[in-house]
């Protein structure tokens, strides 16, 4: 098991950028108090029309800069014209393995329905940390690597983030692979009550879910690890 070193990460969500205006971002966000590390993503499956899809309750992007934070974990001078949601780190450790670079991301962001409930947000990230990941860490999925739980600065929705970091470039596939690898390990996918308690918690609003892969960083091919904790 690794583990993640920032204290917070800032998403930075774009609408589809050229290398150019990629440039001058990331060297506007590079600027930023505490921010150690940049990384940029393209979102693979852009308005993606499953039932994640019709859940969905922010606006959709194509681009994703990965701001790492260490220190109090808030950037309070973002530049104007980016929509930007910063999470802390969540106080319990990382899930899974990463021997390689992170290639592939499946980021996902969920809340409480009543977002003034403590008793469901704390159910709802209980069952994640102690049901939902050890189902896909326990289920070995090919190109799976490590999640780590993140929890939002504000009281706002998107409450956490779960950020799932793959090896694979392809990380829509590695997605796809969830469900059946998941189903297979619990006897039965949906009406199985193994299976559904995983799936899904009753207290979940599903904010967003997709997949990204890199723009910037590490050859795929690259044998050695990232430095430990660091996206960038």
């Amino acid at each position: 098991m690794e583990d993640r070193l920032n204290s917070a990460l800032a998403l930075v969500l774009f609408d589809k950028l050229g290398d150019a205006e990629r440039s001058e971002w990331n060297a506007q966000l590079s600027g930023l108090p505490d921010v150690f590390g940049i990384s940029w993503w393209r979102n693979v499956c852009p308005n993606r029309t499953d039932w994640l899809g019709e859940l969905r309750r922010i606006d959709e992007f194509e681009t994703l800069a990965i701001c790492e934070i260490d220190g109090e974990g808030v950037v309070t001078d973002m530049p104007d014209g980016v929509r930007t949601i910063t999470f802390r780190r969540f106080p319990r450790p990382s899930q899974g393995a990463l021997r390689l670079p992170t290639m592939g991301l499946s980021l996902v962001l969920v809340s409480p329905k009543d977002l003034n409930d403590d008793a469901a947000s704390q159910s709802l990230r209980d069952w994640g940390d102690f049901v939902h990941f050890p189902g896909i860490v326990d289920a070995n999925i090919p190109g799976y690597g490590l999640v780590t739980p993140y929890q939002n600065v504000t009281r706002d929705a998107p409450r956490f983030l779960h950020l799932y970091e793959f090896p694979d470039p392809d990380a829509e596939a590695v997605f796809q692979r969830t469900r059946p690898s998941v189903a297979q390990r619990f006897g039965g996918g949906p009406g199985n009550p193994g299976f559904d308690h995983w799936e899904l918690h009753p207290e979940i609003a599903i904010d967003y879910v997709n997949s990204f892969t890199r723009l910037d960083g590490p050859s795929p091919d690259a044998v050695a690890p990232v430095v430990a904790g660091s996206l960038a």
